[in-house]
C-alpha cells in the first residue's frame, strides 16, 4: 500500500466516515467543538488517535477538502444507484 492509500473494512470504516464529518464540520462551520470533545464522540480512546487520523486523513486528501458540484453531482447520482 503507497503514501495516501486507504484500506477500507469492517473495522475501520466507522472512524473514517466519522472523520470525514468532523472535516466537513471544521472546512464549513466558522466555530467548531475542539477534538478532545470530537475523539470522545467518535468513542475513540485517545486524542492522539484521533489526531494522527485526522492528520493521515488529510494527507490522503492533498488538504484539498472542496468537492466540485460536477464531483458531487456524479457521486450522487452513484449512491444513488446503490440505493
Amino acid at each position: 500500500m503507497g503514501q495516501g492509500e486507504v484500506v477500507l473494512n469492517y473495522l475501520n470504516v466507522h472512524r473514517m466516515l466519522s472523520m470525514c464529518v468532523v472535516l466537513a464540520i471544521k472546512y464549513l462551520e466558522d466555530e467548531h467543538y475542539g477534538n478532545s470533545w470530537y475523539y470522545k464522540v467518535m468513542g475513540m480512546n485517545d486524542v492522539k488517535d484521533f489526531n494522527n487520523l485526522e492528520k493521515d486523513m488529510l494527507v490522503c486528501l492533498a488538504y484539498d477538502l472542496y468537492v466540485h458540484k460536477d464531483e458531487f453531482k456524479s457521486y450522487t447520482k452513484e449512491l444513488l444507484k446503490h440505493a
